[in-house]
């Protein structure tokens, strides 16, 4: 049915966070599981397991997302059967694309996500339209628990999008089947931005979907920012894009 390909870039990471999840979606749905473990780049761990994979739909995703919708498989195909022109699905970003990251665009905002407070705790993060609006979810309470207690704020539907964050992205084979750029990339940064634009240009829809996961470690050091600088400069070079002037890049939709 779905094949799930995990860029395993630390045993420690996979093993507490996105291993348990995808237990739950093998377990349902008889998901496939391809990992690949310390890879040269992200680009080429996605690359391998694009060939390994065994199903048309398959989900790319880190190490560090932990899966917290039970029914994430299903409704993934779900959104592939619906929308026949779908090329790629994820979760959150942005309606427009002349900008990388996605963040700096100005335009609205699609789709929901969890993440870790850089203070402790988890915030969820869910679009109003032009912005994200965020949440914190109390100490000690599920997800689950609060989002029944909070049905309004969750996000539902699918939405076109321009770009799509790459904590998770889902793509069906018989419709955008190219392989992942390991020409142009060397690096961990701008493969989301670089694949959604692979689908636009192949004239396919992009799309964030109801399914909910949580991104629980983002470092953020000086590694991080070169190589992620590098890899927004060589897309934006590829694709004719520009930087927005008042670039900084850890300006993050939840800053």
């Amino acid at each position: 049915m779905i094949s799930w390909v995990c860029c395993k870039a630390r045993d420690d990471r996979f093993e507490r966070h996105l291993r348990p999840s995808l237990e739950v979606q093998r377990e349902r749905y008889g998901a496939e599981l391809v990992l690949v473990s310390h890879p040269s780049s992200i680009f080429a761990a996605y690359e391998e397991g694009r060939r390994r994979a065994a199903h048309d739909v398959v989900v790319y995703v880190h190490d560090d997302v932990e899966v917290l919708d039970p029914f994430a498989s299903e409704k993934i195909a779900r959104a592939f059967a619906e929308r026949p022109r779908a090329g790629l699905v994820g979760l959150c970003g942005s309606r427009e694309r002349e900008l990388l990251p996605w963040w700096h665009n100005r335009g609205p905002r699609v789709g929901h996500w969890v993440e870790r407070a850089r203070g402790g705790g988890l915030l969820y993060f869910w679009s109003t339209g032009r912005r994200f609006a965020r949440e914190p979810i109390p100490e000690g309470e599920t997800w689950r628990a609060w989002q029944e207690r909070a049905p309004a704020r969750s996000f539902r539907g699918l939405d076109p999008a321009g770009l799509l964050d790459g904590l998770l992205l889902a793509e069906h084979r018989g419709r955008l089947d190219l392989p992942w750029d390991t020409q142009t990339y060397s690096g961990w940064h701008a493969y989301d931005a670089d694949r959604c634009l692979q689908a636009h240009a192949a004239g396919l829809e992009v799309l964030a979907a109801d399914v909910l996961a949580g991104h629980f470690e983002s470092p953020h050091g000086n590694s991080w920012m070169l190589d992620a600088s590098r890899s927004f400069a060589a897309a934006r070079r590829k694709w004719g894009l520009r930087r927005s002037r008042r670039y900084r890049l850890l300006r993050h939709p939840w800053s």
